[in-house]
């Protein structure tokens, strides 16, 4: 019997965990890696754990740097002329010399940011994991480590996952919410999407807890033309709206070239209109929500 191949595509914070999880449950496995250090740990934010492989959204981070520019991340994404520029030319002139890691240099880190958090981040905790990034932090040249942080690294760790993905032999479940803007770029066969969907207002309040409330304002860090940033690069305030707008389009894009399954956040809290997904996955759905 042949294997089906699910990937969940979803703004950050919009239950792309739990769809994760809920599919996992009902039989398929949620990573490339059987190692269970592969895959991101239970959070305050995720109690049952985020269901993402770490080095695929490793490389997810990379191809948004080599593709689109230095500034994008999944929390800046690129414009939809971007991206449509991108997904619909053949690349052949992508930076030979690219090269990007965690480090003081690539990095932007505030003066005296320890000693004034809450100045820089609105939160009295350090919610954008400076610490990880100094030098001696856990993210500190983590691309390199990872085999990442090259052109050529990246391009074969891409080809490697698009093989992995496309020659399992077993049901795959695949979350990260950067896969909406990379999807294309990994020329995949034989994947069905499950787009889930949140509230704007939800999803842009459980942003805010996690990433800092000053996300989505023009509120600039205190004597710099820069806005608050989770990955602290030097980036220019961006509207929700025009966020929502660029995320949407991209899983719009996706959806056009394969077959896909939108499922609302409220309906999957609350076990209700699932028969649709049950078919979808062609398993049945038995989980709780607590």
């Amino acid at each position: 019997m042949s294997s089906s191949k699910i990937l969940v595509l979803s703004l950050p914070r919009s239950g792309s965990s739990f769809i994760t999880q809920v599919i996992a449950d009902s039989g398929y496995q949620p990573s490339l890696f059987a190692k269970p250090e592969a895959k991101f740990s239970a959070h305050e934010f995720n109690k049952h754990g985020y269901y993402e492989d770490v080095p695929f959204t490793l490389l997810n981070d990379q191809l948004l740097k080599l593709y689109f520019g230095m500034e994008y991340s999944f929390l800046y994404p690129p414009s939809h002329q971007d991206f449509q520029k991108i997904h619909k030319s053949a690349i052949t002139n992508l930076p030979e010399d690219f090269h990007y890691d965690v480090d003081e240099k690539t990095v932007f880190i505030p003066k005296n940011f320890t000693e004034n958090v809450e100045d820089f981040t609105g939160t009295d905790w350090d919610v954008w994991g400076i610490t990880r990034m100094v030098n001696g932090g856990k993210w500190q040249n983590c691309y390199i480590k990872n085999q990442m942080a090259t052109k050529n690294d990246i391009l074969t760790r891409k080809e490697d996952y698009k093989r992995r993905i496309e020659q399992t032999d077993y049901d795959l479940v695949l979350k990260d919410p950067r896969l909406a803007l990379t999807l294309p770029l990994y020329n995949l066969e034989n994947v069905k999407i499950v787009w889930i969907k949140r509230k704007p207002q939800d999803t842009l309040a459980s942003m805010r807890r996690h990433y800092g409330p000053r996300m989505f304002t023009d509120e600039l860090m205190p004597n710099t033309p820069y806005v608050s940033n989770h990955f602290n690069h030097k980036v220019q305030p961006m509207s929700f709206e025009e966020y929502l707008d660029r995320y949407e389009k991209a899983i719009e894009y996706s959806l056009s070239k394969y077959p896909h399954c939108i499922v609302y956040f409220d309906d999957l809290a609350a076990q209700k209109n699932l028969q649709e997904l049950e078919e979808f996955i062609g398993k049945p759905i038995q989980y709780k929500t607590a």
